[in-house]
């Protein structure tokens, strides 16, 4: 994320993130970007997916595809902002979540890739080795 991105972000009240049925069982890169800046996520449609409950866990923001629930909230928070000038910041966002962790454990997963892969050769190898032995033996 560049810095003009961030700092438009951070001058904003909250951060609109549009949820999609297609996406229930994915969480959006976006949705970690936002949770960093500490802004209420504003999360629109599909209720009942992935990056809705982790928005509900971590209470970093309010989901909903009805529009009731969405104008009562938004009124909610338009409320706090009147009283106080703003709206308060989103919770820090879980250690699991945030980049550094997300990249140490993709570099975890690529390494027991790399780990396998050179084990099965390493065997393939020995059997090609055994058989190419007992062929020689044979002949």
């Amino acid at each position: 994320m560049g810095a003009d991105q961030l700092r438009l972000q951070r001058s904003a009240d909250l951060l609109l993130l549009a949820l999609t049925p297609a996406e229930r069982g994915v969480i959006p890169g976006k949705l970690f970007e936002y949770m960093s800046v500490r802004l209420p996520v504003l999360a629109v449609g599909c209720p009942d997916g992935e990056a809705a409950k982790l928005i509900r866990s971590t209470g970093c923001g309010f989901v909903a595809d009805d529009y009731l629930q969405l104008k009562r909230q938004l009124e909610d928070w338009l409320t706090v902002k009147r009283r106080t000038g703003e709206i308060p910041d989103g919770p820090p966002p879980p250690e699991e979540s945030t980049r550094r962790e997300q990249t140490r454990r993709l570099s975890r997963f690529l390494e027991r890739v790399v780990d396998m892969t050179r084990s099965r050769r390493g065997r393939l190898l020995a059997e090609t080795s055994q058989e190419a032995l007992s062929s020689r033996e044979r002949a």
